[in-house]
């Protein structure tokens, strides 16, 4: 098992000017508080030369490898909205590093990769001979058993996640009670099992 944070290379962005892109970050980005040394692309890069000697190093020893990340290693990942949410697609710049999925491609020993950062659940892929596992569990206000929740309960009339935080504040004696018949499914959707 190796585990490693990741980082982002920008190359999920439909935006292709790297200014825009830092500019983006700087007003919107948590990680525009994280003091590292060099630019996204510069740790990006220090990132890969890193894992390549870890994986190289694995495959000469004959070893198979699941990997653990948080950030997005493939585009089959990421998804791009339409009007009226398209404004969220300038984010996508860091959600992960095309570059460390292409690397990953390179080996055969990687059986599984799995990650999150994505706010959202898929189903595995296996790309290049790999499985590929992306089951966050997020935030609260996310999850299925919430959407679930609120619209047994009749809360709203159109789904909307941007206003259950609200919502979910104003009716959490019962979402409480809620959660406690329902969590444990809610677990079980955000697991990945890896049969060894």
């Amino acid at each position: 098992l190796l585990g490693m944070n990741g980082w982002y290379d920008y190359q999920f962005s439909q935006n292709k000017e790297n200014k825009q892109i830092l500019r983006m970050k700087n007003l919107y980005w948590y990680d525009r508080f994280i003091q590292r040394e060099g630019s996204d692309l510069e740790v990006n890069a220090r990132f890969l030369e890193a894992v390549k000697r870890l994986l190289d190093d694995l495959d000469s020893k004959g070893l198979e490898v699941i990997l653990a990340t948080h950030f997005v290693p493939k585009k089959e990942f990421i998804v791009y909205q339409n009007a009226p949410y398209e404004r969220w697609n300038n984010l996508n710049a860091f959600l992960g590093s095309a570059s460390f999925g292409e690397l990953l491609d390179q080996y055969h020993h990687i059986k599984q990769v799995v990650f999150g950062h994505t706010h959202r659940r898929f189903e595995e892929k296996t790309i290049h001979g790999t499985i590929y596992s992306c089951r966050p569990f997020g935030y609260c206000y996310e999850w299925q058993l919430t959407r679930d929740f609120v619209q047994e309960h009749h809360l709203i009339e159109q789904y909307n996640p941007m206003k259950l935080r609200t919502l979910l504040r104003q009716h959490y004696p019962l979402f409480s009670e809620y959660q406690t018949h329902h969590l444990s499914k809610e677990f079980e959707k955000a697991m990945t099992i890896i049969p060894y």
